[in-house]
């Protein structure tokens, strides 16, 4: 359902994003946050619901006002507990229920009891269950980020929760938002989501999500360990992300070492995690690196500056290994840096993003003999054909220019809001 006439406040609930950004979803709702920050009217009332992350978390971010400041500018900041006393900002299918009670009493005391209309946009799994507790005036969106099904599918109980939530909303009313057509797919093949309830808000890049030029060439304080004592200098490939099987690092480890012969550049490998310590696939995924003999530098720690490893000179190549991916802002942010080549799986949105021998280079997910084959492509481009590679990667970065996506998102909904010429790019 398409509000008739706009709503007078748009509250917008994110789970990541606000006490830092851990994951790549936290920096999409960054991303969404400064341009609703830019072109929503001003006479319209916005309000930001954060689950609440405590100052000891291992979580928990030191705020980057001059990325947010817009938003938090003219934004009312409601935090929301989850039942885990701040600690964690995800949680289980119990928090996610303590979540939707904490933000649906939020909405009541702030809209409800004023007789507003609001647009309620809520980002992710963990907001499942709103549409039970927000008050009658809200209209939903909920927009799942990924799902319990494509990186938790031993988790029967999480996805027969999510399955029932989203069919709910979706008969009182809400409609599902999809970030990519591989999500919209999903959502309509596996959790019967109606086509009807579904609307587009794709994600992508805004100008603010463009890697900053890295002064150094690893992140100043970062602690790697380094095996094979590579020298950077001389080139390097990069991968990045969460430090979790289904990004695929292991299949990663695994085709570097069927590409060995051919003397691959050093691996910048950032398989990372917000907790103290290494975790145990951080372990598995360093003794496997041992293990080959490929040489690396392993970084373990968070920390939003790896991504200006895009920037510098000496990156031969960046890498993608995913076995599932609803999205993957990872390719773009390659592109829009310059970097060249991309190496990627077809998994889910990233087979959106490359288009093979022309912007980057397809592999298989969970095949390392296909990603071999990818990445001795990648290794064998000419300086010439790198060069064409990376000014058509870069070009094609304007088919997810992440403003325009937020404007008619608004406009479907009854705001005029700004001019669509402007393009990421």
């Amino acid at each position: 359902m398409i509000t008739s006439a706009p709503a007078s406040t748009v509250a917008v609930l994110i789970h990541d994003g606000y006490y830092g950004h851990g994951t790549g979803a936290g920096a999409a709702n960054r991303a969404f946050l400064r341009v609703l920050a830019e072109v929503l009217p001003a006479d319209v009332r916005l309000l930001l619901l954060p689950v609440r992350l405590a100052p000891d978390s291992p979580e928990h971010r030191e705020h980057e006002p001059q990325d947010l400041a817009g938003v938090l500018a003219r934004a009312e900041v409601h935090p929301l507990d989850n039942g885990t006393s701040g600690t964690d900002r995800f949680g289980g299918v119990a928090n996610f229920r303590a979540l939707a009670a904490a933000a649906g009493q939020v909405l009541r005391d702030q809209v409800g009891r004023r007789g507003e209309s609001c647009l309620c946009i809520a980002f992710d799994v963990p907001f499942f269950g709103l549409a039970e507790t927000a008050p009658e005036q809200v209209h939903l969106v909920l927009v799942p980020r990924s799902t319990g099904m494509l990186h938790q599918p031993q988790d029967l109980a999480r996805t027969r929760w999510e399955r029932h939530c989203l069919l709910s909303a979706v008969r009182r009313g809400a409609r599902i938002g999809w970030i990519s057509r591989f999500m919209a797919e999903h959502l309509r093949t596996d959790y019967r989501v109606p086509p009807a309830a579904l609307v587009a808000l794709p994600d992508g890049l805004t100008d603010a999500d463009r890697p900053s030029p890295a002064a150094e060439l690893l992140p100043p304080g970062a602690d790697p360990v380094v095996l094979g004592s590579p020298n950077l200098r001389n080139g390097f490939l990069l991968s990045f992300g969460r430090a979790e099987p289904y990004k695929g690092f292991q299949d990663l480890i695994a085709a570097l070492a069927l590409v060995r012969r051919r003397r691959p550049p050093a691996l910048v490998l950032a398989a990372v995690s917000e907790g103290p310590g290494r975790t145990r696939f951080q372990q598995r995924l360093v003794a496997q690196l041992r293990a080959t003999g490929v040489p690396a530098v392993f970084l373990g720690d968070f920390d939003p500056r790896i991504r200006s490893l895009l920037t510098r000179p000496e990156l031969r190549g960046v890498i993608v290994p995913s076995r599932s991916e609803p999205f993957g802002r990872i390719p773009l942010e390659a592109h829009a840096a310059g970097a060249a080549p991309v190496v990627a799986t077809r998994a889910g949105g990233l087979a959106e993003q490359i288009t093979d021998g022309h912007t980057g280079f397809s592999a298989e997910p969970a095949d390392p003999a296909s990603l071999a084959a990818a990445l001795t492509r990648a290794l064998e481009l000419t300086p010439a054909a790198r060069a064409r590679m990376r000014r058509a990667a870069m070009a094609a970065t304007v088919h997810f220019d992440h403003r325009l996506a937020v404007i008619r998102f608004l406009r479907a909904n009854g705001y005029g809001v700004g001019a669509e010429e402007r393009r990421t790019g």
